[in-house]
């Protein structure tokens, strides 16, 4: 019973190696006229966040592949907690369309920073929506955590 048990194992597993090996492999390329991935807009993306006794300042810099029409921050939030607490609030929003600085236009690569006057000691992270836009009009948008 075991060695029958054994020999329908061996065949499906043949079965499934010899099936992988016949289908075409464009079956799992892409559409020519696909979407393209964050890695055809972005070469590079950072940002980090300090606070210096209260003074926060969140810096972050994008880099495209080719020139971008756009690149830069989409929006980018700071939060804060108090040490006793465990809720994080959003106390401040900075979205591309009121703030110009947020993006570099026509430019490869491009670093800004956002500041917030907070409080010695609570604690503060931030959120950076990455964005690259090239000169036909397709973007891609690339969210990041950021932790002091």
């Amino acid at each position: 019973m075991v060695k029958m048990k054994n020999k329908w194992v061996c065949v499906l597993l043949v079965m499934v190696i010899a099936m992988q090996s016949i289908l075409p492999v464009s079956a799992a390329m892409p559409e020519a006229d696909a979407t393209p991935l964050a890695d055809e807009y972005f070469k590079d993306y950072d940002a980090y966040i300090t606070n210096e006794n209260g003074d926060i300042t969140l810096e972050f810099w994008a880099q495209g592949v080719s020139t971008m029409s756009r690149i830069g921050a989409a929006v980018v939030y700071i939060y804060e907690r108090a040490d006793d607490t465990e809720d994080w609030r959003t106390v401040k929003t900075c979205w591309q369309q009121s703030y110009s600085y947020l993006c570099g236009y026509d430019v490869r690569e491009y670093g800004s920073y956002v500041t917030y006057d907070g409080i010695d000691g609570y604690e503060y992270r931030g959120y950076v929506a990455f964005v690259a836009e090239n000169s036909s009009g397709s973007s891609r948008t690339i969210g990041m955590w950021v932790y002091p």
